[in-house]
């Protein structure tokens, strides 16, 4: 299956992997909370080596036998009893480790617990209790078995009887806070991100999707203008260009030219928003007369990509019911489309001779009320005798009848992402167009990588 979606599907998952797994990682940690360690360290020497000329000697019998005293009952029984906090012998059986770090002669004995008032007062009774145990084994009063049922060794390597570790540290612990944050648990995030994702897109793909390498000039039953890339996502030089040849395309079925065009979808606002803008700057480069941009899609995603979006809704300033009804000129309503307004990959085709006008809902109560159809072809007409208008139509059905605008325009053209765009949506908008303006519609293909 050619699993795709609204943005490029490598770029998808990997933005939602990454997501997950920094996502997964926070959630554990604030879940989970801090976790405490406290750690001693002795350091095991054979110092009863009898010919001092050969230094002292790292024996591994008594660090093991060391290190399982560490873990003993009778150990845990110790500290359990001298540190007096509320833990039972299992929890600390748990919690307590005794490591040899990098396989030298020092043992370390840490603790691990949420509350640093516990982990301080344990780990600092560890060499103490660690003392008195090795006595009671030597004394006999305590048997401790290794892992294979047999006697631990303490000192019984030898006739020596003293101290079998030293403390460097005169029983100092260091504690240390950690996050519960690991690289096992973003990576356990990721994967499951990128499952979301791959569930997500076998999901959406229940619906039959236009897709370039399916003829949707035949799916469709119009045809294609233009294959484009998704002006949002490229930089390159060669996007102006092929925008204009494009535009040019369109201009050339026009018997006389481009007059007017509509732009029409389903969903991808943002690309067909991006659609109209570029075409309106590659229209500007070839058109005799000044292009004029009307967004009449109640969404208002183009106005606020104009930078008008302190001024929306249009209600706070007159709109298309004060221009029809004659309390101002309809020249009022335009602006000038700034240059930072068009995709980046287009700012190159910027026209001070553009222009964007805004469907307004007028000033007055009275008038707060979404303008007939009639008021809007008479304002287009208007327009189209000076300017070359530009119509950013919303998706239909919309609570302002478009029928009679595309029947007015010149050519009327369907937005589709390949791979994304519904195919029983895009047939029901592309009739509509057809019933307005037979002969003069088409689409463009936008291509989804």
């Amino acid at each position: 299956m050619d699993l795709r979606m609204r943005y490029p599907f490598r770029w998808v998952l990997i933005i939602v992997m990454f997501v997950s797994g920094v996502g997964a990682a926070l959630l554990v940690n604030l879940v989970a909370g801090t976790v405490y360690l406290g750690t001693a360290n002795i350091l095991v020497l054979k110092q009863d080596n009898p010919n001092p000329g050969l230094g002292v000697e790292i024996i591994d019998p008594r660090l093991q036998s060391l290190s399982g005293l560490a873990r003993s009952e009778p150990f845990l029984v110790e500290v359990a009893r001298r540190s007096g906090v509320d833990r039972s012998l299992d929890q600390l059986r748990d919690s307590i480790t005794a490591t040899r770090p990098k396989l030298g002669a020092m043992i370390a004995i840490t603790v691990r617990d949420r509350d640093p008032s516990v982990v301080e007062a344990v780990a600092r009774q560890f060499v103490v209790s660690l003392g008195v145990v090795v006595d009671r084994v030597r004394n006999g009063s305590v048997t401790v078995l290794d892992v294979q049922s047999r006697a631990a060794i303490v000192g019984t390597d030898s006739d020596y009887r003293g101290p079998l570790f030293q403390d460097l540290f005169n029983g100092r612990a260091t504690i240390e806070a950690r996050s519960s944050v690991s690289v096992v648990r973003m990576f356990a995030g990721a994967g499951f991100g990128a499952s979301l994702v791959l569930v997500y897109a076998l999901l959406v793909h229940r619906r039959e999707r236009i897709a370039g390498s399916l003829e949707p000039a035949t799916v469709l039953g119009v045809p294609q203008f233009a294959l484009l890339p998704r002006l949002g996502l490229r930089s390159r030089t060669s996007v102006q260009n092929q925008i204009v040849g494009s535009m040019s395309l369109v201009d050339a079925t026009c018997p006389g030219g481009i007059g007017s065009v509509a732009f029409l979808g389903v969903g991808i606002r943002r690309e067909r928003v991006n659609t109209t803008l570029g075409a309106a700057a590659a229209i500007a480069g070839f058109s005799e007369n000044p292009v004029v941009v009307i967004d009449l899609d109640p969404e208002g995603l183009l106005t606020r990509r104009c930078g008008l979006s302190r001024r929306w809704p249009p209600r706070s300033r007159p709109g298309v019911s004060e221009a029809v009804a004659g309390r101002v000129e309809v020249s009022s309503l335009l602006q000038p489309l700034g240059r930072r307004s068009l995709p980046r990959a287009l700012r190159g085709l910027w026209n001070p001779e553009i222009e964007i006008m805004v469907l307004g809902f007028g000033t007055l109560p009275e008038d707060h009320e979404v303008p007939s159809e009639q008021d809007l072809v008479e304002i287009v007409e208007f327009l189209a005798s000076s300017y070359t208008v530009v119509l950013h139509l919303p998706e239909l059905p919309s609570p302002v009848s478009v029928t009679g605008l595309i029947s007015r325009c010149d050519a009327a053209v369907f937005v589709a992402l390949d791979g994304w765009t519904p195919v029983d949506d895009a047939l029901a908008t592309v009739q509509a167009m057809v019933a307005s303006a037979p002969g003069r519609s088409g689409f463009f293909l936008l291509e989804n990588r």
